[in-house]
């Protein structure tokens, strides 16, 4: 009678693990972006240490760098959060005039850092940046903002 309860429990363990065959739209859900690199979710794993959202990240990622080529993106952040937010900062004052299709929109609306990313039909979307460091900015600019046509 217990290996029967033993295998059923070892049954539902299994069925909630994700597989790594996580859909766009459950992955979206979770908050992982189309082309997640499976090194994003290795940084990921460093800093919160949490593993159950570094699965859920390995079943959204792919090994190799699949750029979703978003034409155009906005970083916006309210002037009295860059303080509270050193590596936006860093970013801003020595990183972004890099990135000739990223516009910066500093606000007075208490808005913390995001990405706003824009494809060439209009859709896109925004992520929550706070957390952010700036190579975490760059890498992630560098994979999936276009670069712009000369």
């Amino acid at each position: 009678f217990f290996s029967m309860k033993w295998l059923c429990f070892v049954v539902v363990v299994l069925a909630c693990i994700n597989t790594g065959t996580g859909t766009p739209n459950e992955c979206s859900q979770l908050g992982f972006l189309d082309g997640l690199r499976c090194k994003s979710c290795e940084q990921l794993k460093q800093v919160v240490q949490d593993e159950d959202l570094y699965t859920e990240c390995k079943g959204c990622c792919t090994e190799e760098a699949s750029a979703t080529g978003y034409a155009k993106g906005t970083l916006t952040v309210c002037r009295c959060k860059l303080p509270s937010h050193p590596h936006i900062q860093t970013f801003l004052d020595k990183k972004a005039k890099l990135y000739e299709n990223l516009k910066i929109v500093l606000t007075q609306d208490g808005q913390y850092p995001s990405l706003t990313m824009e494809k060439e039909d209009g859709t896109g979307e925004t992520i929550a940046i706070s957390r952010w460091k700036t190579e975490n900015v760059e890498d992630f600019l560098n994979t999936h903002l276009a670069k712009p046509v000369m």
